[in-house]
């Protein structure tokens, strides 16, 4: 029997088309705001520990978590964990723990708060968010984006987690930034930025470069090279870039990445990092200023599951040896050793039991358990001690 259980939980296997429903929210978030995936699961009275199930986010999906745990709410047991690839879509794959061989009637929810593609998902579009499990069933949520990006032609600011724990186990170099000016053609453009008073990040100089970006007439990137500024100037807390002329239909961008002093923390609260820069663009004798702005907030994720627990039964004593028949007096009612039915008496052991609960316990208990049969025989000898009792009291009397 030991055997068998060990062998069971060693076993992990896919479970059979646990997840009942998945959706996205809000349908019509701001542009560069967050999105919600909650994800609705029930599985089998047979899963065990290690059995897993997963699920292919949508592909507009960006900025995800690297994993979390589902707890019972109750208990703080954990009931199943999850962890996300890097890959687009990514997929989230769900691994139950030893809870299940403990439970029945397992069900929870789980949540991803992560962002999205702005530029595939343009304000005032509507795009279907598909979700797909590894048994083919799909879940479709329609999301239509608010606000505006911006004229592509203009100054901007932007930033993007360079890893998915952003910033929250490694403070090195998590998030990029990405200083644009205008489009061409302009005689020289300036940018300034300074470290906000309330953030804790700083660049990290060693990681500024430049480059000469291409565009499309719509101003979609088209391609990039090297680029130098006529003159630049860095330090942990400040940056400042000097550009030169610029033709039609292209820009210059500087690429610089930032770090915290310590890492925020697994456990800890999603975090907001804001930035603005000036870009300062002069054409012929006119000077044009845009204030471009950029906020990146981490993701997060969580869950909770339940379930019913499974009564356990106690364990089943070994049945002790017989004591030696005991004579009584002539004429003594005194009960024979071991029975502990009244003289007289014609209730069966077994009954008594049924009478305690014993035997619904027993029969609630849904595991594999020999003490049954040992149970059973030990009361076959115990009723016939009883009925041997009963015939020779008879005897005397008669």
């Amino acid at each position: 029997m030991l055997t068998f259980g060990a062998t069971q939980a060693a076993q992990a296997a896919i479970v059979s088309d646990p997840i009942t429903n998945v959706t996205v929210t809000p349908a019509d978030p701001v542009q560069y705001s967050q999105l919600t995936t909650t994800i609705d699961f029930c599985v089998p009275n047979s899963t065990q520990d290690g059995d897993k199930f997963t699920l292919a986010l949508s592909q507009y999906l960006t900025d995800l978590p690297t994993g979390f745990s589902l707890n019972d709410p109750k208990t703080n047991a954990v009931v199943a964990t999850a962890a996300l690839s890097e890959t687009t879509p990514a997929v989230i794959t769900f691994t139950m723990t030893s809870y299940a061989a403990t439970h029945l009637d397992i069900c929870g929810t789980a949540f991803v708060k992560s962002n999205f593609n702005n530029s595939e998902v343009p304000a005032g579009t509507t795009v279907p968010f598909t979700s797909t499990t590894s048994f083919g069933r799909s879940f479709t949520s329609e999301v239509t984006p608010t606000g505006a990006i911006g004229n592509r032609a203009n100054a901007n600011k932007y930033g993007i987690f360079t890893r998915s724990d952003e910033g929250r186990t490694n403070p090195t170099d998590f998030l990029t930034y990405h200083i644009k000016t205008a489009d061409g053609p302009f005689d020289s453009s300036v940018v300034t930025d300074v470290v906000p008073a309330a953030e804790k990040w700083t660049f990290d100089c060693a990681t500024l470069r430049f480059a000469n970006v291409a565009t499309d007439a719509s101003y979609n990137y088209l391609s990039e090279t090297p680029a130098t500024p006529t003159s630049q100037n860095c330090t942990p807390t400040s940056l400042t870039v000097r550009w030169g002329p610029q033709v039609d239909l292209h820009h210059f961008e500087a690429f610089v990445s930032v770090s915290l002093a310590a890492a925020t923390g697994s456990a800890s609260e999603p975090a907001t990092f804001k930035n603005l820069a000036n870009i300062t663009t002069v054409v012929g004798s006119v000077s044009s200023n845009k204030a471009a702005s950029a906020s990146n907030m981490q993701s997060s994720a969580g869950g909770a599951g339940s379930g019913t627990a499974v009564p356990v039964s106690p364990a089943a004593s070994a049945p002790s040896a017989s004591p030696a028949p005991q004579t009584s007096p002539a004429g003594s009612s005194a009960p024979v050793a071991g029975v502990s039915a009244a003289a007289g008496s014609a209730t069966p052991v077994a009954v008594a039991a049924a009478d305690s609960g014993l035997l619904d316990t027993e029969l609630a208990y849904t595991g594999t358990n020999s003490a049954p049969a040992v149970g059973i025989a030990a009361g076959v000898v115990v009723l016939g001690a009883a009925l041997v009792v009963i015939g020779s009291r008879r005897r005397r009397v008669s």
